[in-house]
């Protein structure tokens, strides 16, 4: 039995949750035997479906306050203990799991160095470490000056086996952005973006001849009142007919989804709202179009369905969603309202304008993250062949792990 650990922070959103779900998924599929233990802060994993063979812990949850700033969210607690408590959690975990190999989102060594004691007792063992990035992490000094910071680039290059990034090279290149060294290179993979489509006909009913729909979203939803206040505003502007469906994101404050629900009883436009959705891919998969922010899950989905999208992408603490934003607006892939100069007019003329627009016929992306993953990753698991065997990719016990 192959068994896999995986580390997700969840301190924003739901994209670190959702990403490592869809490869946790994707790979008990693919290997029956594998037990996948999902690692996370996030206190919404278990409301999404999942395949047998997958199960979480989860740790006490912290927030995003700022660049590299974090707190505890729920608990009355100092940044350092409730660190200190998922830390000792991860070890003990760690510990008792015994896995094969570890997957982790996007921080090498975990928020504020927290991975640290788990690479360091994995030193001399044959765990294979594999980091798991999205096709954008923020403006690349901001990256730079923190991994540089934390040790990342020295954990890469002795201590991990394989970097998987999601995304194409041609549309952005981290390895050259954030000033990777050849021998973290050698370990970069180019998967592609993640579909959860499966096949090109499944989702909810596929459009006809009906009045076109209209998906607005914030994703988690903690900072996206001011994109759904400007939407609900905006059906008193459009000259388009169509239904509108709003998902807030479970975490959306009550008191905004009080005044949003106030808001559409007030519009003349057709729009309900629910509160969350654990398929939001099969209502992209329905709309017309889809007006969100740029996360790098939802923004897959757009892509993979070939939907129209308006973007307003998040601007503070990173500006990875702007930079995404920019780069699909760039190849006419979406339509990008900056969040300092939204309005409900300007939203309104943005919808009239998509939904005249055709489907697009294509993409030039590729959908391929998932398989070309558990591609990368075979050679660990069916046959045993691991980069260290040669020398590459381990390091001695008596090595420092920076």
């Amino acid at each position: 039995m192959n068994r896999f650990l995986f580390y997700s922070h969840d301190a924003l959103g739901l994209g670190h949750i959702r990403r490592t779900m869809a490869v946790a998924g994707h790979l008990v599929r693919r290997f029956p035997d594998a037990s996948a233990l999902i690692m996370t802060g996030s206190d919404v994993a278990t409301r999404f479906p999942n395949p047998d063979g997958i199960d979480f812990v989860k740790l006490p949850t912290i927030q995003k306050v700022g660049n590299d700033e974090y707190v505890s969210r729920d608990l009355d607690l100092d940044a350092d203990e409730i660190f200190a408590i998922r830390t000792s959690m991860m070890r003990s975990i760690y510990e008792s799991f015994r896995p094969d190999i570890v997957v982790v989102d996007k921080h090498p060594t975990g928020v504020r160095g927290e991975l640290l004691p788990l690479l360091e007792m994995s030193v001399g063992e044959p765990t294979r470490w594999v980091l798991s990035l999205r096709d954008i992490l923020d403006r690349p000094e901001t990256v730079i000056s923190s991994w540089r910071k934390s040790g990342d680039y020295g954990i890469l290059e002795k201590r991990y086996d394989k970097i998987l990034v999601w995304g194409m090279r041609d549309l952005f290149d981290p390895t050259d952005a954030y000033r990777f060294s050849r021998a973290i290179k050698d370990k970069v993979a180019f998967c592609g973006y993640i579909n959860r489509f499966g096949s090109p006909n499944s989702g909810l009913d596929e459009k006809s001849s009906r009045q076109p729909l209209v998906l607005a979203t914030p994703g988690g939803g903690e900072d996206g009142y001011p994109i759904l206040e400007s939407f609900i505003r905006a059906l008193d502007y459009t000259s388009a007919k169509f239904a509108s469906v709003i998902v807030f994101g479970p975490y959306m404050a009550q008191e905004h989804r009080d005044k949003l629900r106030s808001l559409m009883g007030k519009t003349k436009g057709n729009v309900f709202a629910i509160d969350f959705t654990s398929r939001l891919e099969r209502f992209v998969r329905s709309a017309d179009l889809v007006v969100s922010m740029a996360g790098y899950n939802t923004v897959s989905e757009i892509l993979a369905a070939r939907t129209r999208a308006i973007l307003v992408p998040r601007v503070e603490p990173r500006i990875e969603q702007l930079i995404r934003a920019r780069r699909l607006m760039d190849r006419d892939l979406a339509t990008m309202l900056h969040p300092e100069r939204l309005s409900p007019e300007l939203m309104a003329l943005a919808i009239d304008m998509e939904l005249e627009k055709e489907k697009p016929a294509g993409t030039g992306l590729e959908f391929t993250g998932l398989d070309r993953a558990l591609d990368e990753l075979t050679p660990f698991v069916v046959r045993g062949v691991h980069p260290g065997e040669n020398g590459e990719g381990s390091v001695s016990a008596s090595e420092d792990l920076r």
